[in-house]
């Protein structure tokens, strides 16, 4: 308990660099029991940069996850396992990662998101957690400003309808305006909204702290966006009065005024929605854009053919486009209502990006460039590159394909013949060297998959062979070679090593002797009978070219 409160001292003021905290399951077992202990425990493992717990049951993961959760109740926790034995602590986070590997899919099936290996987790949380935070933001966010900006808009109508209930817009569309007209547009934000490029996240991952610092959505944020929406809907209702107002009457009816206030909503929504769909490709976002503001006009038009049977004596739908849609003044009147809060909000986020530019702001303007947009794709790739990278498996094709080249080229060849042996240089080994590799990387994905679950150390290098050189000799090459009896041959240095064949006539012409496996007697022994009485050695080479003399011994 001393060394606990000492080490909780110690962090708070600020005294140690990077504290990791390790404990096993058995002392574990033995903070449980005791409440007070445990407290100070896990205090302790809050402060610490990490918090390490080796050889811990089941039930102990799950526990000290959900005393974590009890303790700091605004915080977040993920629990990621792989086995059965984690199904418990990824049941009892708040998010559970389960791992698919040799352990089973037990873990998987149990969490809530599932990832083939550990290093999958960067991408889920950088990038793919990120953008559905950001996306769940905007989605509600949208929803709210697109409500408040156009019932807004009815309840100031009330005020010169002595609060009547009477409605500025014509029923079926007041019914639409959430079913056809605004909802596309939300649900692709909700879906396809990408405010930064996955290398950019990946490269920076302090872009993450958006998320876990509440800054996309919190009271702050929902304000500024119903304030916004409040001013818009302010501004266009009592815009719409001065420029058209007077004149909405000359048909007797208020579908014109209505019209006009809900044509300009819709496009003013579309407009800021518009906005917010950054990296989605444009075809998308003006598609959604042309199918609401085109399916508005269309709307239009259905309607008159609905009210052609009966007669409504507020909006005279029936004739209402034959009126009003003739009428170029309207067509300005729309004209203005949709410019004037289009440089209102342009002129508010020109300044915000001026005096308060956010990191995602700033990051969209180094996406433009292309070198540092480069930069971000190397570094993305490095980070997610984090184990051995395995050549891909060639194809049957392929293998097929080069079998039959082989048998060609080789057809009408006499058998291969070995080469002199001769001192080992740097073209013998590496193509020796690449010949093995070339049988490495055809068995290595085969044992790859033998080995599910695993991936080799990037120190691991392909086999390099049993280890030993081997020089092969031949009938027609043997200087500086004594032949003695029983398969062994005398070197000039006077080593006596066995003859190693390497070719049918050599290997038949050496299977005479008798393979005995060499020991200090018979060496001895051949010595011997190789020294004469008068002091020469009885020697057999070969005359070639290549070995223009021949060492002779003397007797001392």
């Amino acid at each position: 308990m001393d060394r606990i409160t000492s080490a909780t001292l110690e962090i708070e003021a600020d005294r140690v660099a990077h504290c990791v905290l390790v404990i096993d399951g058995g002392t574990l077992a033995d903070v449980e029991n005791d409440s007070t202990l445990l407290t100070a425990f896990l205090e302790l493992c809050i402060l610490v940069d990490s918090t390490i717990c080796c050889r811990a049951s089941p039930s102990q993961k799950a526990n000290m996850v959900s005393a974590i959760r009890n303790l700091q109740k605004n915080a977040v926790t993920l629990a990621i396992g792989d086995g059965a034995n984690d199904i418990a602590m990824i049941q009892s986070a708040d998010i559970g990662v389960g791992i698919t590997g040799k352990e089973g899919l037990q873990a998987a099936r149990s969490a809530d998101y599932a990832i083939a290996q550990f290093r999958f987790l960067l991408k889920l949380l950088l990038v793919n957690g990120r953008y559905n935070y950001i996306r769940t933001s905007k989605f509600v966010l949208c929803t709210f400003y697109k409500e408040l900006l156009f019932y807004l808009t009815q309840c100031i109508y009330q005020r010169n309808t002595l609060f009547s209930g009477s409605s500025l817009y014509e029923s079926w569309s007041l019914s639409m305006f959430n079913t056809l007209f605004t909802s596309l547009p939300v649900i692709c934000i909700g879906m396809f909204d990408k405010d930064l490029k996955p290398a950019t996240l990946l490269a920076v991952p302090e872009l993450y702290s958006k998320g876990r610092l509440y800054q996309a959505f919190n009271l702050r944020v929902f304000i500024s966006w119903m304030v916004l929406a409040t001013l818009q809907s302010v501004g266009i209702s009592f815009l719409l009065y001065y420029v058209w107002g007077f004149t909405a009457l000359r048909d007797n009816t208020t579908f014109a005024l209505g019209s006009m206030s809900f044509a300009t909503l819709v496009i003013e929504y579309l407009r800021f929605t518009w906005e917010y769909l950054y990296v989605l490709a444009l075809t998308n976002r003006n598609a959604s854009f042309i199918i609401s503001v085109g399916g508005f006009g269309l709307w239009n038009i259905l309607i008159m053919l609905l009210y052609r049977t009966k007669q409504s004596p507020i909006y005279f739908v029936a004739y209402g486009l034959y009126t009003w849609g003739r009428d170029q003044s309207w067509w300005a009147a729309l004209l203005v209502l949709f410019t004037i809060p289009l440089l209102f909000d342009i002129l508010i986020k020109v300044a915000k990006f001026m005096f308060r530019p956010n990191d995602d702001e700033i990051f969209r303007v180094y996406e433009k460039d292309i070198e540092l947009r480069r930069y971000f794709e190397q570094i993305a790739y490095n980070d997610l590159k984090q184990s051995w990278t395995f050549p891909k498996e060639p194809s049957t094709t392929y293998k097929l394909i080069k079998k039959v080249f082989r048998t060609i080229f080789c057809l009408g060849k006499e058998s291969p013949v070995m080469p002199p042996p001769q001192h080992p240089d740097l073209s013998s080994i590496n193509s020796q060297n690449e010949e093995e590799e070339d049988n490495y990387s055809e068995m290595q994905s085969a044992v790859h998959r033998k080995r599910a679950g695993t991936n080799p150390m990037p120190t691991e290098l392909p086999p390099s062979g049993e280890g030993s050189a081997i020089a092969w000799s031949s009938s027609d090459y043997k200087p500086h070679v004594t032949i003695v009896e029983d398969g062994y041959e005398v070197l000039p240095s006077g080593k006596r090593v066995r003859i190693k064949t390497g070719s049918s006539k050599w290997n038949s012409f050496s299977q005479a002797f008798k393979r005995d496996n060499e020991d200090v007697n018979a060496i001895i022994d051949a010595r011997l009978r190789n020294l004469g009485e008068d002091g020469r050695v009885i020697e057999t080479t070969t005359e070639t070219p290549a070995a223009p003399h021949h060492g002779i011994l003397k007797k001392s």
